[in-house]
């Protein structure tokens, strides 16, 4: 099974890309969703996750280019761990939210997952 440290840049990025509208979603950022940010940045590592975060902002300055980038990550075992980790940030905070929600169905219906 893959870990986010597998994850290739583009995939790390896209990740990261995609917490950062799942954290917009709901217009709050609670500590659960804290905790699991934090844990994601352990994972991948904080230099890295510091580096790729900077580097989302510069590339990805709205949700059209952030969706357009995680629509081109190709492995199935990237897309189901990067699905997984938006969908843990999501219950977090114990509900999903409308638009954390139309979030995971985008990934689903894009990258194919059921």
């Amino acid at each position: 099974m893959a870990t986010l440290s597998d994850l290739s840049h583009d995939e790390t990025l896209a990740l990261i890309s995609l917490l950062k509208l799942m954290i917009e979603a709901d217009k709050r950022f609670g500590l659960n969703e804290s905790a699991v940010l934090q844990l994601v940045a352990e994972r991948v590592g904080r230099k890295l996750f510091n580096q790729l975060t900077d580097e989302a902002r510069r590339r990805f300055p709205d949700r059209a280019a952030i969706q357009a980038h995680a629509a081109v990550v190709a492995r199935p075992e990237a897309r189901t761990l990067i699905y997984s980790t938006l969908r843990e940030m999501a219950l977090a905070d114990e509900e999903v939210k409308a638009g954390e929600d139309a979030l995971l169905r985008w990934l689903l219906e894009v990258w194919q997952l059921r």
